[in-house]
């Protein structure tokens, strides 16, 4: 099937030029052959290093604030002792998983209510499991880089506060 009188040869699957060389024969076509055979593994490599934490999981949560009586107000602080949400109950609150890089984060719940002893919760960040699945892949990237500065390295398992107010003395 070789040709050195530079024609296109059909090859059954694409066509191709063959010309004769002088090391051979050059077969124009090749070298987007060879472009493929190279970026189809890293693609895949790239594939897996992507972090399961950040693919899989989420760096904000829902939190439901309730109390018992209903209608407590409440403050939600960060672990800087920032207000980072108030209201009254029953609420909704979206909260972050992390404090930043490698740093998870914890919040406090303070209920107050007239009438009524304060209450309060604290929600602690975990690490999310999604993150340990990084190992096997490319774990220097997921697990140093990628997963803490998304957020997602961490979880809120506690997605929900209820606190019951016992009347004040």
């Amino acid at each position: 099937m070789n040709r050195s009188d530079g024609k296109k040869q059909e090859t059954g699957l694409l066509p191709v030029d063959v010309q004769p060389c002088a090391k051979g024969l050059y077969i124009r076509g090749m070298r987007s052959l060879h472009m493929a055979v190279l970026v189809a593994p890293a693609l895949g490599l790239s594939l897996l290093c992507t972090s399961c934490a950040t693919v899989l999981s989420r760096n904000k949560y829902d939190v439901h604030v309730r109390s018992e009586p209903s209608g407590a107000d409440y403050r939600i602080t960060d672990r800087k002792g920032r207000v980072v949400k108030e209201g009254t109950t029953p609420d909704i609150v979206r909260l972050k998983a992390s404090a930043g890089y490698f740093r998870k984060a914890i919040y406090r719940v303070d209920l107050m209510k007239a009438d009524r002893e304060p209450a309060h919760a604290l929600l602690v960040a975990r690490i999310d499991g999604w993150y340990w699945v990084n190992i096997p892949f490319f774990p220097m990237a997921s697990m140093l880089i990628i997963d803490p500065l998304s957020g997602s390295m961490f979880t809120l398992r506690k997605q929900a506060v209820f606190e019951y107010l016992p009347l004040a003395p």
